[in-house]
């Protein structure tokens, strides 16, 4: 083999080589534009899409038939209580007045509602 061949070779395997594992092996840096309060409302803002998105999975399965009446209130009454922490969460978050009694439960049925709305939405959009 003729030694300038394998020089180049050796050469474009070293390149290829740092190009490929110089993004690997360095430190990710933080996200220095979110500072902790948005990290926090970020943080907040997904425990918020999960637990609507679950309480609106629970729905659906229950009235598609797939959980019995005494799970669905079980999985219903916790997933409804952690609903209420996250906005009670995010009510102190935003450090205005609290809500009166029944605007945070109206809210949940709310986003419950849409939920199951999306996802009847999908599933007659699949059939269809």
């Amino acid at each position: 083999m003729d030694p300038l061949t394998l020089v180049v070779g050796l050469a474009l395997v070293v390149v290829v080589a740092y190009l490929v594992g110089a993004p690997l092996l360095r430190a990710e840096p933080e996200s220095p534009d979110l500072e902790p309060e948005w990290r926090e409302e970020e943080e907040l803002e997904t425990r918020r899409e999960a637990v609507f998105t679950t309480l609106g999975e629970i729905e659906f399965d229950y009235q598609m038939g797939k959980l019995s009446q005494g799970d669905y209130e079980s999985l219903s009454r916790e997933y409804k209580r952690q609903a209420v922490q996250v906005l009670q969460e995010e009510e102190k978050e935003m450090e205005g007045p609290v809500a009166p009694g029944g605007s945070i439960e109206a809210e949940i049925e709310k986003e419950i509602e849409a939920e199951i709305a999306r996802e009847l939405a999908q599933i007659r959009q699949q059939k269809g």
